[in-house]
């Protein structure tokens, strides 16, 4: 598995969603974080490429990232 690709892919969402918290007032990165672990462990996958969209599923609608 491409580990380096989906640590990028972390850090980019953590930076897109810095400051930004669910209504717990947990992170907010935590959900696509665990949207990423279900789809890996419920979902059988190990494709790097799914994985990190599972991880940015939420940047762009929700941090003001641009799609390009």
């Amino acid at each position: 598995m491409d580990y380096t690709t989906i640590a990028q892919a972390i850090l980019y969402a953590v930076q897109q969603h810095r400051g930004q918290q669910r209504h717990d007032g947990q992170p907010y990165v935590i959900h696509p974080l665990r949207v990423a672990e279900h789809v890996r462990r419920l979902g059988g996958t190990d494709n790097p490429e799914v994985i990190c969209a599972a991880i940015l599923h939420d940047t762009i609608e929700d941090s003001g990232t641009r799609y390009d």
